[in-house]
């Protein structure tokens, strides 16, 4: 997921917390090295392989804290 224009984030602590969001679903090419970038960024068991995929681009992100 990304937000448009960067002018937001989500904290990084709201694993597990329940979201609403709107934005869109594009489709986008992921290069061996943005994927190598985010699979170092990550701290998940499964890793990112480059290709197409999709991603959300959010407009609006609403976290509702757990």
């Amino acid at each position: 997921m990304s937000f448009r224009d960067y002018g937001f984030f989500v904290p990084t602590d709201s694993g597990g917390d329940v979201v609403i969001l709107e934005g869109r679903l594009v489709q986008r090419e992921l290069t061996p090295t943005q994927a190598q970038h985010l699979n170092g960024d990550m701290k998940a068991p499964v890793s990112l392989r480059p290709g197409l995929g999709y991603e959300i681009v959010a407009d609006v992100v609403r976290v509702f804290k757990s």
